[in-house]
Order: structure tokens, then sequence, then C-alpha cells
């Protein structure tokens, strides 16, 4: 998002955003929009606003609003990437895993990163999410270990991965290797000093949950 906003409205709802506030911020929005719109800012505010729609589960709201910049001629590329994003989370939190997968790839991973690197954490952990329900795995394994090498070693994203994997192991009853998985994530589950505190319970809430599984 930009570091600076132009426009009163949205540099509300940008505040709200980032408070946590994501009703109020949907509010600002569309009270600004009411209002006349929001200026100079391009298509920002949209990929805000569909964002915001994704949180509260209105991905059908959310994916019209992506599927309209997508269709716009003179979106800049910066934009036309993260909405691809978007609409691939959309197709994903739906269960869609084609239409996810389509949208996924045509994402820009280096120009994504360079924009925007929590949503470039965020992109990689979907797309190791597909992989694990896949059944090739020699495959999957390489690919989803080419993921987990990219993605900051205490992120979140990092451990959501790699506990899911672990429990789809044990789903297709490999127990061997969903214990061994499990073991070494419950070693390694110690939250670095200087993670935010929020990280640091998410990462050990993650760990107590691995020990009960």
């Amino acid at each position: 998002f930009p570091q600076r906003a132009s426009d009163t409205g949205y540099g509300m709802a940008l505040y709200e955003y980032h408070q946590g506030n994501f009703f109020q911020a949907l509010t600002r929005l569309n009270l600004a929009n009411s209002e006349g719109g929001i200026s100079g800012h391009g298509d920002h505010p949209l990929l805000v606003e569909g964002g915001l729609m994704l949180g509260y589960g209105m991905t059908r709201e959310a994916q019209a609003l992506f599927q309209t910049l997508l269709d716009e001629a003179d979106v800049s590329n910066q934009t036309r990437n993260q909405a691809w994003f978007y609409l691939g989370k959309v197709f994903w939190l739906e269960g869609d895993a084609g239409a996810s997968t389509d949208a996924l790839e045509r994402v820009d991973g280096d120009l994504l990163e360079d924009t925007d690197e929590a949503l470039y954490h965020e992109w990689l952990y979907l797309k190791g999410q597909w992989l694990v329900g896949e059944n090739e795995a020699a495959k999957t394994k390489e690919r989803l270990d080419d993921i987990l090498e990219e993605l900051p070693e205490q992120s979140p994203w990092t451990w959501y991965l790699r506990y899911n994997r672990a429990v789809q192991l044990l789903a297709d009853g490999d127990l061997q290797a969903a214990v061994e998985s499990l073991s070494a994530l419950i070693e390694e589950a110690v939250p670095a000093d200087d993670l935010p505190p929020e990280t640091a319970d998410e990462l050990s809430a993650l760990e107590q949950q691995a020990r009960l599984t």
C-alpha cells in the first residue's frame, strides 16, 4: 500500500486497517465511495476493500472487485499482480483448486516480493498448501522443500505449512513420517527474541497443537 495517503477518506481507512479494525476500515472505504470516491491512489483502494471483504468471508463480492481490476486495460503491473494474488486466494478459500492454482501461477513472484513482501510470503504458503494435497510424494516433497526454503524460518506461514504437511502425512497413513515431521517442528519451535509478541504467541500455540496432534 502507499506510504502516504493523499486522500483523507483513504487515509482514515488505512489507519483503521493497520489498527486491526477491519469493519471500521471497510465502513470508511464505503463512506468515501458514497461521497464521490477516492482519488490519488490509482486502484489501491479496491485492493484494500477486496482484502477486507475476504477477511469477512465475502468471497463473491471480493472476486467481483479483483476481476474488475483485471478487466481494466490501464491497471499498473503492480496492481494487476496483486489482483491475481487475491483472486487466487478467493478461489483457495472456496476450495477451487484449479482456478486458484491458475490465478496464483499468473502472479509474478519477483514483482510481488519487491512490492509487498508479506503478500509474497502468503503467496508461497498458498502454493504450498495445494502441493500438500497432491499424491505425488517425491515430486511434492521436493517442491514443498523449495517453497519452505523461500519462506523465513520464523514466519507463521512456514510453521503452518510444515504442520499441515505433517497432518496430511498422518491422514495418508504414513505415521512414521508424520511423527518425525511433528517432532522436528516441536523441537524447533523456539520463537526468536526479536519476534513481535503476537507472532511469538502464534508460534507457541501452533507448537502446542503439534504436541496434541
